[in-house]
C-alpha cells in the first residue's frame, strides 16, 4: 500500500471512529427509551412504586455492554465464559443491593432470615426480576446494536480487491439486521406507551385537560424514533462511505461530524412538527355517529 493509499485509509478511519462513537450513543440513549418506557407502564400498574432509578441502572449497564464488549472481543472459550458469568454476577446483585438502596436500606437485615428458610422465593421478589429481566433486554441490545455498527466499518481493507457490489451487499445485510432490531425495540416502546395511556384519553375528555404524565409516553416514543433515526442515518453514512473508500475519494476531515450534526437537527425538528400535530379528533367516533343517526 502507497503512502497515497495510507492518508486515504487514515482520513477514513477518523470518520469510522467518529460515526461509531456518535452510533453508539444513539444506540445507549434507545436504552434508556426503553427503560423509560417500562417504567412507565410499570408505575401505571402499580402506583405506589417509583421505578426511575431503573432508567439510570440501564444507562450505566448500556454503557458497560458497549465498553466490555471491545474489551472481550479478543478472549475466547474459558475465558470469555468466565468473564461473562463475573459479569452478570455483579450486575445482579449490583441491582439487589441498589433496590434496597432505593426502598429502605435497613430491610436487607429483616430479609436475611427469609433468605434462608426459602432462598428463591423470598431473594426473587417481582420487583427484582423486572430489573434483571430489562437489565438483560438493555445488555443485549447496546452489545446487539453495537456490533452492528461495528461491522458496518470492518470491510474497509476489502475495498482493495472486492466489487463495490459484493461490499454493498455485505453491508445492506448488516444494515437490515440493524433495523430490524430497532423496529422490534420501537414496536415494542410503543405498545408499553399505549398501554401507560390506556385511560388517560377518556381522563382527558372528561376533565377537559391532560392528567398527569399524559404526554410523557408520547414524547418517549418519539425520543426513541427520533434517536432511531439519526441511527439509521449512520447506516446510510457507511454505505456511502464504503462507496466513496472504493473509488478513492478523499474526505473533509469534518464530514462524520457534519452527518450526524444536521441530520440530528433535522429529525429533531420533525420530531417537534409531529409533536405539536393533533393526536386527537375533535368529534369522538361515537359522537359522530350519533349526530349522524
Amino acid at each position: 500500500m502507497n503512502n497515497a493509499s495510507s492518508d486515504l485509509f487514515a482520513s477514513y478511519r477518523a470518520s469510522q471512529a467518529q460515526s461509531t462513537l456518535f452510533g453508539s450513543i444513539m444506540a445507549v440513549l434507545m436504552m434508556l427509551s426503553l427503560a423509560f418506557a417500562v417504567v412507565q407502564l410499570g408505575e401505571r400498574i402499580f402506583s405506589e412504586w417509583n421505578g426511575g432509578y431503573l432508567v439510570w441502572a440501564s444507562l450505566i449497564i448500556a454503557l458497560e455492554a458497549i465498553y466490555t464488549r471491545k474489551r472481550t472481543r479478543e478472549m475466547e472459550g474459558r475465558e470469555k465464559i468466565i468473564f461473562r458469568i463475573s459479569e452478570w454476577v455483579a450486575i445482579a446483585v449490583a441491582l439487589k443491593l441498589l433496590i434496597y438502596l432505593v426502598n429502605d436500606p435497613g430491610q436487607i437485615l429483616a430479609d436475611l432470615p427469609g433468605w434462608q428458610k426459602d432462598f428463591l422465593s423470598n431473594f426473587f421478589t417481582g420487583e427484582y426480576m423486572l430489573a434483571i429481566a430489562l437489565a438483560l433486554a438493555v445488555w443485549f441490545n447496546s452489545a446487539g446494536l453495537a456490533n452492528s455498527l461495528e461491522r458496518l466499518y470492518e470491510r474497509d481493507e476489502d475495498t482493495l480487491w472486492d466489487e463495490l457490489g459484493k461490499l454493498q451487499n455485505a453491508l445492506n445485510d448488516v444494515r437490515r439486521g440493524l433495523t430490524t432490531r430497532v423496529f422490534i425495540i420501537g414496536t415494542v416502546i410503543v405498545v408499553m406507551a399505549a398501554l401507560s395511556r390506556f385511560d388517560a384519553t377518556a381522563i382527558f375528555r372528561e376533565i377537559g385537560k391532560p392528567p398527569p404524565g399524559y404526554y410523557g409516553p408520547v414524547v418517549n416514543v418519539l425520543f426513541y424514533f427520533l434517536l432511531a433515526l439519526v441511527l439509521l442515518s449512520q447506516t446510510q453514512f457507511a454505505l456511502m462511505r464504503i462507496r466513496w473508500m472504493w473509488q478513492r475519494l478523499p474526505m473533509p476531515p469534518g464530514l462524520a461530524k457534519n452527518w450526524f450534526r444536521y441530520g440530528l437537527l433535522f429529525f429533531l425538528a420533525l420530531a417537534i412538527i409531529v409533536f405539536f400535530l393533533p393526536t386527537e379528533y375533535t368529534v369522538g367516533f361515537f359522537d359522530t355517529l350519533r349526530y349522524l343517526l
